[in-house]
């Protein structure tokens, strides 16, 4: 895999490593890849790809990774084939002869271009639509499209032989490649010139067979109607043929027109140019209009994916970054906070809303179980923080907090009922609600080891819940540690939103 870290090379790595069940453990704990990050000049985009393309997952995952795109062009192949073949097949039907032995010149016009026209156009109706209104519109990342690929992609990765470990190296690589393509436009402008080169693919098929036995098939031309006026039908034809007309091109006049009606008896020369018009009627609308899209769109794509950057956002590449940012703090002065600050006088944020975020961090306040932090929630989109025990760790800690790309949905402070909720944790719970700029949920836990320690939890839990209001806490439950980790991330949110946060 190449290591220009402003690829889509390296975009692509970005989504496999943050679908992969395994990513956190793959990117975190590869400290040498940490490492040469961290002397990387540049961004905090720049050091985290760089990070992802000197990391061992960017050697696991690229035969996952050149599998899934190589899977993906195969089907476009097959669309295209099946484009060609559809071609062939219209272009022989549109020269079948009826009863009378001769081809209907509406009708083997319409077999040849009326129907892509039609799809043309709604194409055209849904790109204004989707660009005019502001709405992403159907593209190769969301929606059906996106679905159908991943189906596709995700059927070709399990019937192939391998361990679980590949198994699931090649569903994050599934997922990447959809993912990435619903970034921005870049799917919808990939989907479009694909759509393009099908259409395309079919107008050179239906060229190819049309030609073929125009050459070595005699055939004899008309048209005819019997809804139309003669003078509607013949304008419809002269309509058809304006635009090869306007371009230079040979097209029937009025008199051959005329002469070409059903049972007139016609020069056998207006073959020629009535075959000669066929085809060009096939260039003018089908081939040439779809070589010209089918090229605009592979460029408006080249040009979206050279914008496609990495999502800080994700709580993965956000864990990540404060990696990266936590020696540089920790060589830092301690700034606002001098050694005296825990006993001064501070008023506690009020947050009513959720952060921006679509992940919420969780902190450990000086909990027995130090062994088993962070706890491990099914489902959770979380950045597990320190579980602070020193004036060190709570500078690191609200230094990894101010240095989020974006305020957390909310903030999970997990503290234990055997300490008692002093000075010093209410101001750190103030801390952390000023350096988040997000609401604060305290969960009290350890109330079995508190009981077992003497600890009267009944008259624990009100003193923390006294004291975490005016410290800027919104919320306050209590559950022991196997709950925790078994409660799904929207019930955490929900004691929220009782709490009258927004």
């Amino acid at each position: 895999m190449r290591t220009d870290v402003n690829g889509r090379n390296a975009l692509l790595l970005a989504w496999a490593v943050r679908s992969h069940a395994d990513g956190r453990t793959l990117l975190l704990e590869d400290t040498a890849a940490r490492d040469s990050a961290r002397q990387y000049p540049g961004t905090d985009e720049a050091r985290l790809l760089h990070w992802l393309v000197q990391s061992d997952a960017a050697r696991r995952l690229q035969p996952s990774l050149d599998l899934a795109r190589g899977t993906g062009r195969a089907l476009a192949f097959v669309l295209l084939l099946f484009g060609a073949l559809g071609g062939v097949v219209a272009g022989a039907s549109a020269l079948q002869t009826g009863a009378a032995g001769v081809v209907d010149i509406p009708l083997a016009a319409l077999g040849l271009v009326g129907v892509q026209l039609l799809f043309l156009l709604l194409w055209l109706l849904v790109l204004t639509v989707a660009f005019g209104g502001g709405g992403a519109g159907p593209d190769m990342g969301r929606g059906w499209p996106g679905r159908v690929l991943l189906f596709l992609l995700e059927r070709v990765a399990r019937v192939l032989p391998g361990s679980d470990e590949a198994r699931k190296d090649r569903a994050a690589s599934s997922a990447a490649v959809v993912g990435l393509l619903g970034q921005g436009r870049y799917g919808q402008w990939l989907l479009g010139g694909l759509t393009h080169s099908v259409w395309l693919a079919f107008s050179l098929g239906a060229l190819a067979s049309t030609w073929l036995l125009l050459v070595t098939v005699q055939y004899d031309f008309a048209w005819g109607t019997t809804l139309l006026a003669e003078d509607t039908a013949a304008g419809v034809l002269a309509a058809v043929a304006w635009l090869p007309g306007l371009l230079g091109l040979p097209v029937p006049d009025a008199d051959m027109v005329a002469a070409s009606r059903l049972g007139a008896a016609g020069p056998e020369a207006h073959r020629q140019v009535w075959a000669q018009f066929l085809l060009w009627v096939l260039i003018v609308y089908g081939v040439f209009p779809r070589a010209v899209l089918a090229l605009a769109c592979g460029l408006a794509a080249r040009r979206s994916g050279n914008r496609l950057r990495l999502d800080q956002g994700h709580p993965l590449f956000q864990e990540a970054l404060i990696h990266l940012r936590r020696e540089q703090a920790a060589q830092a002065p301690l700034g606002e906070r001098p050694a005296d600050v825990l006993s001064r006088p501070r008023t506690a944020p009020q947050h009513r809303r959720f952060g921006a975020g679509d992940y919420f961090a969780m902190v450990g306040m000086e909990l027995d179980r130090d062994d088993a932090w962070p706890p491990q929630g099914s489902g959770w989109q979380v950045i597990p923080m320190l579980h602070v025990r020193t004036r060190a760790d709570i500078r690191t800690l609200l230094s990894d907090l101010q240095a989020l790309a974006s305020p957390p949905r909310f903030v999970l402070v997990v503290a234990s009922l055997v300490r008692s909720p002093d000075r010093g944790a209410t101001d750190l719970l103030t801390d952390i609600a000023g350096a988040a700029d997000a609401p604060v949920l305290l969960v009290l836990a350890e109330a079995a080891l508190a009981e077992e320690r003497g600890v009267d939890v009944a008259q624990r839990e009100a003193d923390w819940r006294e004291r975490a209001a005016p410290a800027g806490v919104e919320a306050v439950m209590t559950a022991d540690w196997d709950a925790l980790q078994a409660m799904p991330q929207n019930r955490l949110e929900q004691c929220l939103l009782q709490a009258g946060v927004a």
